[in-house]
């Protein structure tokens, strides 16, 4: 209000009165001002009304597609909850691991459950025109099979500390020599 006195020669009393219907009301006036040369001026643009994209038709088959894709979803979910919750599986201290026998494990055990040591010893139990050398080597000092032919009295006054246990299985077998009093019966 103080400048608007000011324009109006300054400290010229005022009077402000409503007017219209006891309500007033806005009008809105678009002016132009010439700036001059030089200063800019005003060029027209025509706005065109941004278009929406046309509604996407859902279809039975885009239906069947979200409903199996949201049943995957919570199946996975449920999945992992579940796995969550029971956490890792764990070996209880009452029944240990033992080596499989022959022909024990199938190939979806060998695949899942089974471990690098049990294959292994799996292995000895097969064909052994298909074992490499460090399967032969491992079968010999762990299991006694597939041993070349063993000098089993060279040793043999240590042979319980001395031979590995493969060494003292297959000399006890074949030679009967460094068996222990378990191979006696």
């Amino acid at each position: 209000i103080d400048r608007c006195d000011e324009a109006l020669g300054g400290g010229a009393a005022v009077n402000w009165q409503q007017v219209g219907a006891g309500r007033g009301s806005y009008e809105v006036v678009e002016t132009l001002v010439y700036v001059g040369e030089g200063k800019g001026n005003y060029n027209k643009e025509e706005v065109q009304p941004v278009k929406l994209a046309p509604p996407v038709k859902i279809t039975w088959q885009r239906k069947l597609y979200m409903s199996i894709l949201c049943s995957l979803l919570f199946a996975g979910a449920i999945s992992l909850t579940v796995s969550l919750i029971l956490g890792p599986k764990t070996q209880s201290a009452a029944s240990p691991a033992l080596p499989p026998k022959a022909g024990s494990l199938t190939r979806s055990d060998r695949r899942s459950s089974a471990t690098p040591e049990e294959l292994k010893v799996a292995m000895c139990h097969q064909d052994s025109t298909k074992w490499s050398s460090e399967d032969r080597q491992f079968c010999c000092s762990q299991l006694g099979l597939g041993c070349p032919d063993l000098k089993c009295q060279s040793g043999r006054d240590d042979w319980q500390h001395a031979w590995s246990p493969g060494k003292k299985i297959w000399c006890c077998k074949h030679h009967h020599v460094g068996c222990g009093p378990e191979d006696a019966g």
